[in-house]
């Protein structure tokens, strides 16, 4: 359940597709990406995989 969720995470979703598709909140969506992007010093989803 963890694995498909990261997957989810880190598709190229808007943040109310992504809560709509794991039944969350848009806010949580917003906020984990926030936290997430802050542990691995990224700002963007872009940077995340790797496309500067």
């Amino acid at each position: 359940m963890i694995k498909m969720r990261m997957q989810q995470f880190c598709q190229a979703r808007t943040a109310r597709e992504s809560a709509k598709l794991l039944g969350l909140s848009e806010t949580t969506i917003i906020t984990h990406r926030k936290k997430a992007y802050k542990r691995m010093n990224v700002k963007s989803l872009r940077q995340l995989m790797g496309s500067h």
